[in-house]
């Protein structure tokens, strides 16, 4: 499906290079040029084929494994230990004004 979507991209690139409209007076709908109307649609199928590469070409959650683990084997990032937040010692006593100026 990778291969569908990167040759749909592909296709986008080259029909985006629109040379056969940039003579063109006609109006589409009495105000709209006819280059204006096929970039727009140009967009709109762009928009639409990053709609299909999110839901079928993206990795899952499980395809994201980046991190080695100690011994040479990968986990899955599902299975990582989610990192603490590192706080500010600053504002650490609750208080969102503690520290401001009164």
């Amino acid at each position: 499906m990778k291969i569908l979507v990167w040759s749909l991209i592909a296709l986008l690139v080259v029909l985006h290079q629109d040379v056969w409209f940039w003579d063109a007076d006609r109006l589409i709908f009495g105000f709209m040029p006819v280059a204006l109307l096929y970039h727009a649609c140009i967009s709109v199928a762009a928009s639409g084929l990053w709609l299909l590469a999110v839901n079928v070409a993206w990795p899952a959650d499980d395809e994201l494994i980046d991190e080695p683990a100690v011994g040479g084997t990968r986990i899955p990032a599902s299975e990582r230990p989610v990192p603490k937040e590192k706080t500010n010692p600053r504002f650490a006593g609750g208080d969102d004004m503690q520290g401001a100026p009164a």
